[in-house]
């Protein structure tokens, strides 16, 4: 794969793709619950499966490995291999990952897009304008803290790669 040659750049760089192993390792070391996800017995099998539906792109290795396991049962996780094709996969996998996304979470994640391109969210402040506009109302547990739900929604994005993280002073993504 080559990154396209811009007017008045160097010459492109040439970005090789993972083998199947390190693909294989990527993708689990990605899946938030992966301890889950390693002791299911068709475990083994949709990883091979999955790196080579990968066609061995990191990012798609990052943000599946996330998806999956997300899921809870093994039907969940065919069902989502089942909707990636290996043609556009690297596409796919960004779609997924937003699909995937409960719609509390969307709301938030819909939230960033007023920002521009690349800003830098400090995540304590995004996580109180996430509660300021009252995206933030806990379902399941009404005596959860109001921040306790927004970290999680953020882990969440973090997770399947909807945010990449950026040090700089205080953790900022």
């Amino acid at each position: 794969m080559m990154v396209p040659q811009m007017p008045d750049t160097s010459q492109p760089y040439a970005i090789s793709m993972l083998d199947k192993s390190k693909c294989s390792d990527l993708f689990m070391e990605c899946a938030p619950s992966s301890k889950n996800f390693e002791s299911s017995p068709q475990s083994e099998h949709i990883v091979t499966e999955m790196a080579n539906k990968l066609q061995r792109l990191p990012l798609a290795a990052k943000v599946l490995g996330g998806v999956l396991g997300a899921t809870s049962s093994s039907e969940e996780r065919r069902s989502t291999m089942d909707r990636i094709s290996s043609v556009d996969v690297a596409l796919h996998s960004v779609q997924l990952s937003y699909d995937f996304l409960p719609p509390q979470i969307k709301e938030c994640f819909a939230y960033c897009s007023l920002y521009p391109k690349n800003w830098k969210f400090d995540r304590t402040k995004l996580i109180h304008f996430w509660m300021a506009e009252g995206f933030l109302e806990p379902q399941e547990n009404p005596e959860k803290r109001m921040e306790d739900l927004g970290s999680k929604y953020f882990d969440t994005l973090v997770s399947l790669s909807s945010f990449q993280e950026h040090k700089q002073g205080s953790k900022t993504y």
